[in-house]
C-alpha cells in the first residue's frame, strides 16, 4: 500500500474504466471513503483532551522532559515543572498540561503524536492514535462491509495507479 494517491482526483472510471452498476457501487464507497478520511483529519485537528493527558502521562517516564522540549516547552517551564512535582506521574502531567494550556488550539493529537514518535515512543503515539479512533465515536462504517469495500477499492486504487505509471 505504498502508492499515493490523491484521493480526491479519484473517480471510477479512471479507477476501473467501467461504466455501469459497479461503477455507482464504487463511487458510493469512494464518497464514503473520502468523508471518512475527512473526519480522520477533523478529529486529528481536534484539542487533547484531560482524559488522554492522563493515560499519556502514565505510558511516558523519563521521556518526558525531552518530550516537553518536542513540544515547544522552554527550559524554564520544564524546571518548574520539575521542581514543582515530585512524583513522574505528577511531573508528566503537568507538563502535558502546560503544552496544553500553553498552546490552546495548537495542541492536536497530531502535534502530540508527532513529537511522541520524534522521541521514539511510537507504542504511545499508536495508543493515542487508537484513543483518537474512539474519540467521540469511531469513524462512521461505510457500509455493511466496511472492511472488505475499503479493502477492494484500495486495492483497485492501486491497481489503477500502478497501470497509469
Amino acid at each position: 500500500m505504498g502508492v499515493k494517491v490523491k484521493y480526491k482526483d479519484l473517480t471510477p472510471e479512471k479507477i476501473t474504466g467501467k461504466t455501469s452498476w459497479e461503477e455507482h457501487q464504487l463511487s458510493l464507497e469512494l464518497d464514503n471513503l473520502r468523508k471518512n478520511i475527512k473526519e480522520l483529519d477533523e478529529k486529528k485537528r481536534r484539542q487533547i483532551t484531560d482524559e488522554l493527558i492522563l493515560n499519556v502521562s502514565k505510558k511516558i517516564s523519563t521521556e518526558w522532559r525531552i518530550l516537553g522540549g518536542k513540544l515547544q516547552l522552554t527550559d524554564q517551564h520544564l524546571n518548574h515543572i520539575k521542581a514543582d512535582n515530585n512524583n513522574s506521574l505528577d511531573r508528566n502531567f503537568a507538563m502535558l498540561k502546560k503544552w496544553k494550556e500553553k498552546n490552546a488550539s495548537a495542541a492536536t493529537f497530531t502535534v502530540l503524536m508527532e513529537a511522541l514518535r520524534s522521541v521514539e515512543r511510537t507504542d504511545v503515539a499508536e495508543y493515542v492514535e487508537k484513543y483518537l479512533e474512539n474519540y467521540e465515536g469511531k469513524v462512521k462504517p461505510m457500509g455493511a462491509h466496511s472492511e472488505l469495500t475499503t479493502i477492494k477499492c484500495i486495492d483497485r486504487i492501486e491497481r489503477a495507479s500502478e497501470k497509469t505509471n
